[in-house]
């Protein structure tokens, strides 16, 4: 049988056109969908004024705390928020951050010195300035909808207006990456964009997010290419029960329930994705999947609760929608599914969440392309496939398509064009430089960068340590032996170079105080009345060691814009030909899963 080749995407403006180019170029066709998912989670302890906000991509204590999807990066370089996972590993547990740690930055005068580090103080959002992204925006909804982006309509509430907003980000990201010669260029290509989105509004007032979506494909492809756009469905037509997908994975939970559950829960742990796990209970539970279609003149997604007896009941709800009902086999056979579904909606679209959608789109003699590097579900799927398979279920092992772009090596045909450079690579590297020196020294850096953090196996003990080191560092005066408890931070040479002077200056001056209060400590003793004055010193203290490592950390987001550039932000500040080079120098692989 035929490989049928798949390829979907939330935001054509990000990886997609380049990705789709290196797809039709390998496959000669595919079916290309705009997923029409919901539009991203706000960050819901915070008050909005309108019904949509731009945001920043950051984590809460364990779980993201927003999800954007719709979203653009401020120039060609973007920097990715910092999991919790990841200040585990550096001895810092978000768990425990209170907001504590906002009051001592706000008493050492610590904001303009933390802001060098990338961790930008707001009013009751530590949180947020320690895991937050750089150099990307995005769209949220402000209320909790379960919405299509489809049945988004750019001229509802405001919404078109943030999408400028979020579009005027990247434009004059892009002027801050590039030399004012290249100005005119820019705002030439820029108007192109806007042209684009004014010709939309006046032939289709209705337009939702999908219609622009798919209006910057038809662009991209021209534009970019050269060439007329391949058709590009939305998820809904894919997974129109009436079509050919087959639903394996939603038949083998139905059959196979109970190894199902315990195999995908498994997966999700193993991946430590922040997801829903699966729960039966008394014979019931929620499956991870929807039926999609229009009530009340809306796309909407009506969750599924299955209840398994002698015979299988369905009850399909939405929101205060009148529930919906279906009995039918105990398991049941596709058609049986399928027919009761149509019969009883009109309409056909049946669609799995994330890990299923995956794991079903990369079922013989499917294949669905993933970038080389992101799509966090993707191991999920490969740890469910096993754990079926370990438990002796009839389940067939798939593929992924993994397509790498190289979009910063191949920035290397810009030549000594000046590239001036965002907060997070300035720290490492200066204000600019030219693009051929980017190509050349960016995965040394990155891997550099990642074998230094590998090496970490901190505690919060540890990080006052590494502070010492930094400034010792930062004054060319590391003793020869280095001391035992710096010893044991392991290799972290060049850990100090992030370190504006007024950081710098700012740790310098917390470390003095910790020693002289130590000092009094161990002469005063039980008499020792600072103990509060010392915590707050080493909290502190520990906030600038962080910084410091959040800064590396978002160096080895390089590797991540180098497969999955914002093909927006490169077309603004390169132009056309950058993104077709991008395309034909990308390199693929086949990934069992």
């Amino acid at each position: 049988m035929d490989t049928r080749y798949y390829k979907g995407d939330q935001n054509l403006s990000w990886d997609a056109l380049p990705v789709a180019k290196v797809l039709l170029d390998l496959a000669g066709s595919a079916t290309f969908f705009i997923q029409d998912e919901k539009l991203g989670t706000a960050d819901y302890k915070l008050e909005y004024e309108g019904k949509f906000a731009l945001t920043t991509d950051y984590c809460g204590k364990l779980t993201g705390a927003v999800w954007i999807h719709q979203d653009t990066s401020s120039g060609p370089f973007y920097a990715l928020p910092v999991e919790p996972y990841v200040y585990k590993k550096f001895g810092f547990s978000l768990k425990r951050v209170t907001g504590e740690y906002e009051r001592v930055a706000k008493l050492f005068k610590m904001e303009k010195d933390l802001g060098d580090l990338g961790i930008n103080l707001r009013s009751g959002q530590i949180l947020r300035g320690l895991t937050e992204g750089e150099g990307y925006i995005g769209i949220v909804p402000t209320t909790q909808d379960e919405r299509s982006i489809s049945s988004y309509r750019l001229a509802d509430n405001g919404l078109l207006e943030k999408y400028y907003f979020m579009f005027l980000a990247c434009y004059r990201g892009v002027l801050r990456s590039v030399s004012k010669k290249k100005w005119p260029d820019v705002k030439k290509r820029a108007k192109k964009i806007l042209g684009m989105t004014k010709d939309l509004l006046s032939s289709k007032p209705e337009a939702t997010i999908s219609d622009l979506q798919e209006t910057f494909w038809r662009f991209g492809f021209s534009e970019f290419f050269n060439v007329a756009p391949p058709k590009i469905m939305r998820a809904s037509g894919v997974f129109d029960v009436k079509g050919d997908i087959n639903h394996i994975v939603l038949l083998t939970l139905l059959r196979n329930t109970e190894a199902f559950v315990e195999s995908y829960n498994e997966a999700l742990n193993k991946t430590h994705l922040p997801l829903k796990r699966l729960k039966l209970r008394d014979g019931a539970m929620e499956l991870p999947y929807y039926i999609e279609c229009e009530h009340e003149g809306r796309l909407v997604r009506w969750h599924i609760k299955a209840r398994f007896g002698e015979k299988l009941v369905l009850k399909m709800t939405y929101r205060n929608a009148e529930p919906k009902m279906m009995t039918i086999s105990n398991p049941p056979s596709f058609d049986e599914l399928k027919n009761g579904l149509v019969g009883l909606f009109g309409c056909h679209t049946l669609i799995g969440k994330a890990g299923p959608l995956l794991a079903e789109l990369s079922r013989p003699p499917r294949i669905i392309s993933l970038p080389e590097q992101g799509s966090k579900y993707a191991p999920m799927v490969g740890h469910l496939t096993k754990g079926l398979q370990s438990k002796g279920i009839n389940y067939p092992g798939g593929e992924f398509l993994r397509i790498g772009l190289r979009a910063i090596d191949t920035m290397e045909l810009l030549g000594e064009e000046e590239i001036f450079l965002p907060p997070f690579l300035m720290a490492f590297w200066g204000e600019a430089k030219t693009a051929s020196w980017i190509a050349r020294h960016w995965k040394e850096e990155a891997t550099a960068a990642k074998e230094m953090l590998e090496g970490l196996h901190l505690d919060e003990g540890q990080l006052l340590a590494l502070a010492k080191y930094s400034i010792l560092e930062y004054e060319n005066a590391i003793p020869n032996p280095v001391p035992p408890k710096m010893a044991k931070l392991g290799n972290v040479t060049g850990i100090s170079r992030p370190l504006t002077t007024r950081a710098y200056t700012k740790l310098k001056e917390l470390v003095g105080k910790r020693e002289v209060l130590l000092a009094e400590r161990r002469e005063k003793m039980a008499d020792f009345q600072k103990n509060g004055e010392l915590l707050d010193v080493e909290m502190a203290i520990k906030l600038v060691s962080v910084g410091i490592l959040k800064r590396f950390e978002q160096l080895t987001s390089l590797f991540y814009v180098n497969n999955r550039p914002y093909a927006i932000s490169f077309y603004l500040a390169f132009g056309p030909d950058i993104l077709n080079k991008i395309a034909q120098s990308a390199i693929t692989r086949r990934e069992p899963c």
